[in-house]
C-alpha cells in the first residue's frame, strides 16, 4: 500500500471527501501523521491492521476516520444489514 503523505493524496474516489481534508487543514494540521499516511490507505482498502505507537501519533483518527466514512457511505447507499460495521479496540 502506498502511503497518502498529503491531505490532497487523501481525497478522491473511495478516499475521503475534500471538505473533510480542508477541515483538518483549517484546524492547523499540515499533513497526515506517518501512522495515518500508512493506515488510511490500508483501512479504506478493507484490510485489517494493528498499530502500536506513542501518544500523539494519530492512532485515534487513523482508525476512526476511515470507519466513519465507511459507515456513512453504507447508510447513504441504503444498506440495512445488521451487525457491527466497525470494531476499534483500545486499552
Amino acid at each position: 500500500v502506498s502511503p497518502w503523505l498529503t491531505f490532497d493524496a487523501c481525497q478522491g474516489a473511495w478516499k475521503f471527501p475534500p471538505g473533510l481534508m480542508q477541515f483538518l487543514k483549517d484546524a492547523g494540521y499540515s499533513a497526515p501523521t506517518t501512522l495515518q499516511a500508512y493506515l488510511w490507505p490500508a483501512l479504506t482498502d478493507g484490510r485489517d491492521t494493528v498499530a502500536i505507537a506513542k501518544s500523539g501519533a494519530g492512532k485515534t483518527l487513523s482508525y476512526l476516520l476511515p470507519g466513519f466514512i465507511k459507515v456513512a457511505r453504507a447508510a447513504g447507499n441504503g444498506s440495512n444489514s445488521c451487525g457491527p460495521r466497525m470494531l476499534v479496540m483500545v486499552p
